[in-house]
């Protein structure tokens, strides 16, 4: 006890203290030692502030109203700006007015979710590639001539190519979560995922329309064919669910095509495309589950009616109308 006690003193005596040459500001509190060893205990370093947190520009953003914008006006707006450059300059200001609204709101729904959505390393790439763009898009200046629009397009096009894998990265982060034994049962986010998924197709029509209407094709209006034949978006459609039919069944039933043959409708081709797909694709497994271990399937029919404002495709054994 008594060697002991001794060591204590010796540690703490004035004469065992060692003080080593410092600025003022990094000086340690103390620095003392017993011949053995040292113990230092720092001053804690200035932390930077953190404003964050206390930014309400995202907030500011996400609360203000979103412009919509049909088909028809689009088709209308697109028409003029063929010839009048002053449509494609007021096309770069409403893209760089509701993008970053459009972004905010996602940046939002994003914070929202459960702290280990959040951790998740596909929603950070996610959420760090929607904050980009967002700082991108609202910090850029106002476009107000033509050559500030062609590096304005540039720019835009870059973003839509940046966030092309974020839809397969979304779904990879939300399947992960999804199988935590203890939380994925926990976790309601359908209407995340909606809102997400919504969201992306407005702001890429919204981009890829202006993108267009900049880098003309003829037969278009930004991203809108203008005579988009339904025959042959039917047919596209045939042959991709057919593909995935034999691929998963080993088999696929045919599809007829019948009615108003040349009608065609502007539309965005893509979009078309995509729901004729899906429409497709969940008939012939319904014809294929159905008629299963049977030689021979029962085709499917597809009947196209025009019509003065719309179109409907209701696929099934007998018609699709």
């Amino acid at each position: 006890m008594h060697v002991l006690s001794s060591s204590i003193i010796r540690l703490f005596s004035s004469q065992g203290r060692t003080h080593l040459p410092c600025s003022k500001a990094d000086r340690p509190v103390t620095s003392f030692t017993n011949g053995l060893r040292h113990v230092w205990t720092d001053a804690p370093g200035q932390a930077a502030p953190e404003t964050a947190f206390y930014d309400s520009t995202l907030e500011q953003y996400a609360l203000e109203p979103i412009e919509t914008l049909s088909l028809r006006q689009m088709l209308e707006f697109g028409r003029a700006a063929l010839y009048n450059n002053s449509f494609v300059l007021d096309s770069a200001c409403r893209v760089q007015r509701e993008l970053p609204k459009r972004l905010a709101r996602r940046l939002m729904d994003l914070q929202f979710l459960p702290y280990i959505v959040v951790t998740n390393p596909h929603i950070k790439k996610v959420y760090d590639s929607y904050q980009h763009a967002f700082e991108t898009l609202h910090n850029l200046p106002r476009v107000k001539t033509v050559e500030q629009n062609a590096e304005f397009t540039v720019l835009l096009k870059r973003l839509v190519d940046e966030h092309a894998p974020m839809l397969d990265a979304l779904a990879a982060g939300l399947r992960e979560c999804n199988s935590k034994p203890f939380v994925g049962a926990k976790l309601e986010l359908n209407s995340f995922l909606e809102n997400m998924l919504t969201s992306r197709i407005s702001r890429r029509v919204l981009a890829e329309q202006h993108i267009n209407l900049h880098n003309r094709r003829p037969g278009y209006i930004g991203v809108i064919c203008t005579h988009l034949n339904l025959c042959d978006a039917v047919d596209f459609a045939v042959q991709r669910a057919t593909q995935v039919a034999r691929e998963t069944y080993g088999c696929a039933p045919e599809v007829t095509c019948t009615g108003d043959l040349q009608s065609t409708i502007p539309y965005i081709p893509t979009h078309l495309d995509y729901m004729l797909y899906e429409l497709l694709k969940n008939a012939m497994r319904a014809v294929v589950e159905s008629h299963d271990g049977q030689a021979r399937l029962p085709a499917i029919h597809i009947r196209i009616c025009e019509a003065d404002t719309d179109v409907t495709f209701r696929p099934g054994r007998r018609y699709c109308t």
